[in-house]
């Protein structure tokens, strides 16, 4: 795996969670 393919997964993989992330306080809050 190239320096570049992991960044590319490192920021994908961190955007991913910070959206489950806000879904959750966001159904939290709706609730």
């Amino acid at each position: 795996m190239s320096p570049t393919q992991f960044s590319l997964f490192f920021i994908t993989n961190r955007f991913t969670l910070t959206f489950l992330i806000f879904i959750f306080v966001a159904s939290y809050l709706i609730v």
